[in-house]
């Protein structure tokens, strides 16, 4: 793990970065930042993760750091928050970034699709059995949907499949849907009717069982930067563009989209925009799904492609890696409990009350957050 002074100086300037932006000014909310303990995955970015509650953990595979790809899987216990290499067997997937990945809690396995690294874009299926900690290479009958990176997958608990949106290659972004049948290993295309949503990838999907639908949110495609919401209802098999009330997240990719079943609200943390300086976000944004509305809550912790999920037993969402834009090329070992709603209050901008926004508010912000410093005052002082 990267010593918390790495931490603190990548972190001074990415809010430094925003302390002087007027739309991040003076917002104030409340959110619980405990840092993970040491001793995990080395650091990495476009990694995955998924939740796995039968053995009470989060399992991380792959991604890629500076020297190259990796293709190891780690154990978060939920229980402690404490971290183990998972010792695998068997047919071990290449080393790979911006792959997908899903829990099929009926066969309590990991299943990793597609992905990239400097020498192929994969189309190939891995299964991690969680039991036995062995992988298995899957094969698939049924026409297989092109290589491909950076798509979004959910599992489907009503027929037991997987659902791929998305991606892109080389030269070529996608927005097809496929089905893979977790009973058989079949891959088939799905055909909605109606508009479909724009070719994207570095985008979420999110099973909401609820209303048994999926949402999509941005992403990236042909060089431009998206914000916009989509709807696949699986009843009709049709797409519908969503318009919530509310300010909007600005657009975005490569960020953590979770589904808080409890409040009934998807959460969005994190991303790069697009731009000359990779306009890096450190928000954290709900959409209520009663209203589909937009709320934002506490900046946080600026940086893209982390890997994380919600963590029902905490209330919050579980963060671990991600990179600092491509200029500062920073990449993280650290992880985070983000748990909104909780903790000490955080306001930006004048952080010391001295009457200015400078970086010394950086310095006496990031002191709060990592030292235990006191904590910023408020918009009418201390």
């Amino acid at each position: 793990m990267i010593a918390i002074n790495k931490v603190i100086s990548v972190t001074l300037l990415a809010l430094a970065f925003f302390l002087v932006l007027p739309s991040y000014e003076a917002g104030a909310g409340n959110l619980s930042v405990q840092p993970l303990p040491e001793g995990g995955p080395s650091q990495r970015f476009k990694h995955s993760a998924i939740v796995d509650l039968e053995h009470n953990q989060m399992v991380f595979f792959g991604g890629r750091d500076v020297p190259g790809c990796l293709n190891d899987a780690w154990r978060l216990d939920l229980s402690n928050l404490s971290w183990s290499q998972i010792q695998a067997t068997g047919s071990i997937p290449a080393a790979r970034y911006a792959h997908s990945a899903i829990y099929d809690p009926v066969n309590k396995r990991m299943i990793i699709f597609g992905g990239t690294n400097p020498y192929a874009i994969y189309n190939d299926l891995f299964s991690l059995d969680l039991n036995t900690n062995s992988w298995s290479m899957l094969s698939p009958s049924g026409p297989l949907p092109n290589p491909r990176w950076n798509q979004s997958a959910i599992f489907y608990p009503k027929d037991t499949s997987m659902i791929v949106f998305g991606g892109r290659d080389i030269y070529q972004w996608y927005n097809d849907m496929w089905k893979l049948d977790l009973k058989t290993i079949t891959w088939s295309q799905i055909l909605p009717v109606g508009q479909l949503p724009p070719v994207r990838d570095c985008h979420s999907a999110t099973y909401i069982p609820g209303g048994d639908y999926m949402l999509v949110f941005a992403g990236y495609a042909y060089g431009a930067t998206l914000r916009d919401l989509w709807k696949y209802d699986f009843a009709t098999k049709t797409w519908s563009q969503i318009q919530p009330a509310g300010d909007t997240p600005l657009t975005r990719g490569s960020f953590i989209a979770s589904y808080d079943s409890l409040n009934n609200k998807l959460i969005i943390f994190g991303g790069i925009g697009s731009g000359t300086n990779d306009l890096l976000f450190d928000d954290i944004w709900q959409l209520d799904l009663s209203s589909f509305t937009w709320s934002k809550l506490l900046p946080q912790l600026a940086r893209e492609s982390p890997a994380g999920a919600y963590d029902p037993q905490r209330k919050g969402i579980i963060v671990f890696g991600g990179k600092v834009s491509y200029t500062l090329n920073y990449i993280f070992s650290d992880g985070y409990v983000l748990t909104p709603g909780a903790g000490s209050p955080l306001f930006y901008g004048d952080a010391n009350c001295d009457g200015q926004i400078t970086i010394a508010d950086v310095v006496y912000t990031v002191s709060y957050l990592f030292r235990g410093g006191p904590a910023p005052c408020s918009p009418s002082g201390k």
